[in-house]
């Protein structure tokens, strides 16, 4: 079994970069929402997961634009993580950065840590905004829903957890972070990822729906 570097993050978060409109602040989009939502996971995955000295309970990455090369800390980052975090919304499934990440995260190989052979991709879509049908490669992975919580589970389902941020359903907000923190928290004990060592995107899915560009 391929061993992960000890530095690497238990999660990755993978979400459409806000694009606000040209004049805006930069802040003015979602990015302050999906920091904010991205700190409280990691506080709640930091408090589960006893990791070693120097290793980040998630990653998060900011740096990339359209037109923008990866970093070979992105690249190391989703090679690393055990889970992959994707924050489904229409731009999210639109954008050829989100589907290289997925994708590049999909190839590698995920065991079961028990030796029984039970099915896992270590891939957790959440709902971020409503997002209707969504392309087959999407739709295939079970989605998270805090369904342990009913009433909860319907206020995510209706709103996603952008849509709880933005209609101040701060008690529905907070418990649907701490129950995706515990998923991830049986992902990464359940499940072991191997590394992947890719240097480059090249070949990778350019879009949910097609092969590469």
């Amino acid at each position: 079994m391929d061993e992960l570097d000890a530095r690497g993050p238990v999660f990755y978060l993978s979400y459409a970069r806000s694009r606000p409109p040209k004049g805006t602040p930069s802040d003015a989009g979602t990015e302050q929402y999906v920091r904010k939502f991205y700190q409280d996971i990691s506080v709640n995955v930091a408090e589960l997961i006893a990791t070693p000295i120097g290793r980040y309970a998630g990653f998060m990455d900011t740096s990339i634009e359209v037109g923008d090369k990866w970093t070979s800390e992105l690249l190391w980052a989703v090679g690393h993580c055990s889970v992959f975090v994707a924050l489904l919304s229409r731009p999210y499934l639109e954008r050829q950065w989100c589907a290289m990440e997925w994708d590049l995260f999909s190839q590698r190989k995920v065991v079961s840590r028990s030796g029984l052979e039970r099915e896992s991709t270590a891939i957790l879509p959440v709902l971020w905004t409503p997002v209707g049908a969504v392309p087959p490669m999407v739709a295939e992975i079970s989605r998270f829903s805090p369904r342990r919580l009913p009433e909860i589970a319907d206020a995510y389902g209706l709103d996603g957890v952008f849509g709880l941020m933005r209609t101040h359903q701060s008690q529905a907000y907070e418990a649907t972070v701490w129950l995706l923190a515990l998923e991830i928290q049986r992902i990464y004990h359940e499940y072991h990822v191997s590394p992947s060592a890719r240097k480059d995107t090249a070949g990778l899915r350019r879009s949910f729906n097609g092969g590469p560009a």
